[in-house]
């Protein structure tokens, strides 16, 4: 079992077909990475860029981006929607429109399990929506919960393993190859993310 994957049991109950069967949704490409595209991830981006500064906003945009990638690559069967709503909304707590008594973690739950509500989100999927955001730094606990929650929680450099880059629209030039530059993509990430987990 690796870091990123919870208890065996998430991941069971899952490939028995319970609660989230697989269902065609169409997709688009953020950053040459291939992303689900429906009514309520694009209300969830914008719901993020209106209420977050623009280092945040695009914080968790790459944090879904890497959420996704990680799933892909590791075959993980998910919730494309609830880890899509938790990964874009898990930082809200950290914006003054939402700012309270109580942990930002839990702010930003609240806020967003409100938006998922007001977007028609069935209970079960809000709750799940709640525990991504509120868990969002207690990894040692989401790991242990539903797949949705601890793909939205991992984010350690290990995770990266297997993520490719295309180097398609990278530039080539004297000083390096497109291929060198989305290698170097990676290698910058995983560093980033263990020294932001050190």
């Amino acid at each position: 079992m690796t870091s990123m994957e919870p208890n065996g049991t998430a991941l069971a109950a899952r490939s028995n077909g319970e609660s989230m069967k697989p269902r065609d949704i169409a997709t688009r490409s953020i950053a040459g990475v291939l992303v689900p595209d429906t009514p309520l991830i694009s209300r969830a981006i914008e719901y993020a860029r209106v209420h977050s500064e623009s280092y945040l906003f695009n914080h968790v945009m790459r944090s879904w981006l890497f959420a996704v990638s990680i799933a892909r690559q590791r075959k993980v069967a998910h919730d494309a929607e609830v880890l899509a709503v938790a990964t874009l909304l898990h930082d809200l707590g950290l914006a003054k429109a939402f700012s309270g008594p109580l942990r930002f973690e839990v702010e930003g739950a609240n806020a967003a399990r409100r938006f998922a509500q007001s977007e028609s989100v069935d209970g079960r999927r809000a709750q799940l929506i709640w525990d991504g955001v509120a868990l969002n730094s207690t990894p040692s606990l989401g790991l242990h919960k539903e797949i949705e929650v601890a793909l939205a929680k991992n984010f350690a450099g290990s995770a990266l393993d297997g993520v490719k880059v295309s180097a398609k629209n990278l530039m080539t030039d004297l000083h390096a190859s497109a291929d060198y530059r989305a290698n170097l993509i990676v290698v910058m990430a995983k560093r980033a993310v263990n020294a932001a987990n050190a």
